[in-house]
């Protein structure tokens, strides 16, 4: 569950402070499944930014205290610094373009610093380089620069 998910996560946030009290933001980066969890944990305040890599079902219905993954992002965070970026394959058929606009529509109209790279050549888990069948060399160099700009 969702909620399971992001008590573990502030607990983890809770313990590396701990060992390094120096740390005051995080950057937190999931891709398929914990690309949908980057979101919740973009409800953190120490969380400044957001990478999600084709984050799967984002808007699931009742995935945390009723909301789903972007809803309970927006509802924590809406107008705050938190900045996300998301990257998608075009030819991911995992992910409806439906979710990716919506997703696009309701982080900009909470005034959330969202930005979007697709890579319309690239399918799902594009990125995964020990998955030869999925892996694009070319979006995942891509990405890699986007992600240092972003950071």
């Amino acid at each position: 569950k969702g909620e399971d998910f992001y008590k573990l996560f502030q607990q983890g946030l809770d313990d590396i402070q701990a060992q390094s009290p120096d740390i005051a933001e995080f950057i937190v980066v999931g891709f398929c499944f914990g690309g949908r969890l980057a979101y919740l944990a973009g409800m953190d305040e120490r969380v400044s930014k957001v990478i999600s890599f084709y984050g799967g079902q984002p808007h699931v219905p009742n995935y945390f205290m009723g909301k789903s993954p972007v809803e309970s992002l927006i509802a924590a965070r809406s107008g705050s610094s938190v900045k996300v970026l998301s990257f998608y394959g075009g030819q991911d058929e995992s992910i409806p373009l439906e979710d990716r606009a919506k997703t696009k529509q309701l982080l900009e109209s909470a005034k959330i610093n969202y930005a979007e790279e697709v890579y319309e050549q690239a399918g799902h888990a594009y990125f995964n380089d020990s998955r030869a069948e999925r892996y694009n060399a070319d979006a995942a160099k891509e990405s890699w620069e986007v992600i240092k700009d972003f950071i």
